[in-house]
């Protein structure tokens, strides 16, 4: 019998491209980044309940609208909500990289105030989706406004 291509010779071919297939596809999930819980997320569940009371604070306040342009994070707004936003610090939270999350105290950045209505600060911004959770302390207790925003890449 000369080289004749048979059925078997089919099963063959297509077991064979379907294990090459899943040997690839496992390599690439294993090659993606899964760092996406927080490091201490036992403790960040534990605090949920006064998350939640800090967000009822923060609703009576007005949302900013925050933007990004030429490397300045713009936040704008009411200038008396924009007073007790600024007064605190915020949170930058990336869900894609745990490694870009970080906290600061606005008074800390070098930032200007361009107007009663807008802020303006030097910003190192990830790419793609993040939440910034404003938090600053109301005479009712503490208070948080999360906002997400898209940092162009």
């Amino acid at each position: 019998m000369k080289g004749r291509f048979n059925w078997g010779h089919g099963i063959a071919l297509v077991l064979t491209a379907y294990v090459g297939l899943m040997i690839y596809m496992g390599k690439c999930a294993m090659s993606i980044e899964t760092d996406l819980v927080r490091e201490d997320y036992y403790q960040a569940e534990l605090a949920h309940g006064d998350r939640m009371e800090a967000e009822a604070l923060g609703q009576a306040f007005g949302t900013p609208r925050v933007s990004y342009d030429a490397g300045k994070l713009i936040i704008s707004g009411q200038a008396s909500d924009l007073d007790a936003l600024l007064a605190g610090g915020a949170e930058l939270y990336v869900p894609t990289n745990s490694r870009k999350d970080r906290t600061w105290q606005w008074a800390e950045l070098q930032g200007e105030r361009m107007s009663p209505e807008r802020y303006e600060v030097e910003f190192d911004a990830p790419n793609g989706l993040a939440y910034i959770t404003f938090k600053w302390l109301t005479g009712r207790g503490p208070a948080e406004k999360r906002i997400p925003v898209h940092f162009p890449a």
